[in-house]
């Protein structure tokens, strides 16, 4: 089967995954079967398949190997593809008429269904214009806390999040092509381990973590340095006579004095997507996150200073 793997690849780009049926799986087949075919597990693009490689010497009509497909489907019930050393020319095409899945290594593959497949796959595997939050606050957990090699075991410890939403999240960034994951039943997640590519990457996905801006007279508590009091605190420069600060969702809905359209308080709280505490660092929220909640408007002043930042989408 090597060289089976080895054309499919080739031919196809394409992993093919085969592994060998055991003798309690094989028990399923009828014995007469098993004397005309060695069976295999297949897998190309996590769809199963069975694999069944013709050791005769001399060809079956076409009319046989489609009853035995019909056998073999009604027993798996998964894509029947079969193998062939070799097959005279006539006897591919009539089996290609009658719509049979098989491969020749180094010859031919005739699979309608593997088209179908990667229609599908192709389809779920469109890029994203952007990320959900919990997926962005995965990768802000990777960028400011981690290093690579995660587990979902981890990230949920890390971040608080509830395992299922990790597991969309973590969906969503395969998905957008931002990491890997490797394994079957312990899984790891792999990140770019060049943030600064990841981060270029992944910028203009990201959104601002601002769903709401309100104004008060006093900082609220669980409060964070955010906006341009946050660029002030980071950078040094001088800020616009108000305290900027961020909250999460909880927090606000805790609050009972606050206005929603009066600018002119001293205090203007921003209401994040995620937990502005999660990520933050002396009082103040993360870069990232402080870009992303200003990259909308940014002054000649505050683009230099992100610029510094490696933040800047190029």
């Amino acid at each position: 089967m090597n060289r089976l793997i080895k054309y499919f690849k080739t031919a196809v780009g394409i992993d093919l995954s085969v592994v060998p049926y055991n003798k309690m799986d094989l028990r399923k087949f009828p014995a007469y079967l098993q004397e005309l075919y060695n069976f295999y597990h297949g897998v190309i693009l996590e769809q199963p398949m069975l694999l069944v490689e013709f050791t005769g010497d001399d060809p079956l009509s076409p009319g046989l190997y489609k009853k035995h497909q019909t056998l073999f489907d009604l027993i798996t019930k998964v894509p029947i593809v079969f193998v062939f050393r070799t097959l005279p020319a006539y006897h591919r095409s009539r089996l290609s008429l009658q719509g049979i899945n098989y491969i020749i290594p180094n010859t031919q593959i005739f699979m309608p269904f593997l088209m179908i497949l990667c229609d599908k796959i192709s389809a779920s595997l469109t890029i994203p214009d952007t990320i959900s939050p919990s997926a962005q606050e995965l990768l802000l957990y990777y960028f400011l806390h981690s290093n690579n090699e995660l587990s979902y075991e981890m990230l949920e410890k890390g971040t608080g999040m509830p395992y299922p939403t990790v597991c969309r999240a973590v969906d969503t960034l395969k998905k957008a092509s931002l990491c890997e994951v490797v394994g079957n039943h312990r899984k790891t997640i792999y990140f770019e381990e060049d943030k600064n590519i990841l981060l270029k990457n992944s910028l203009q996905m990201m959104k601002s973590p601002v769903t709401k801006v309100i104004y008060a007279d006093s900082v609220p508590e669980g409060a964070v340095m955010a906006g341009a009091s946050a660029l002030s605190a980071y950078s040094k420069v001088q800020s616009d006579g108000y305290r900027h600060v961020a909250i999460s969702r909880d927090d606000y809905k805790r609050l009972r004095d606050f206005s929603i359209d009066d600018r002119y308080l001293p205090v203007h709280i921003q209401v994040w997507r995620y937990d502005p505490n999660l990520f933050a660092h002396e009082g103040r929220v993360d870069k990232i996150s402080l870009f992303l909640s200003m990259r909308d408007n940014l002054s000649e002043s505050h683009r230099a200073i992100f610029n510094a930042m490696n933040l800047l989408e190029r």
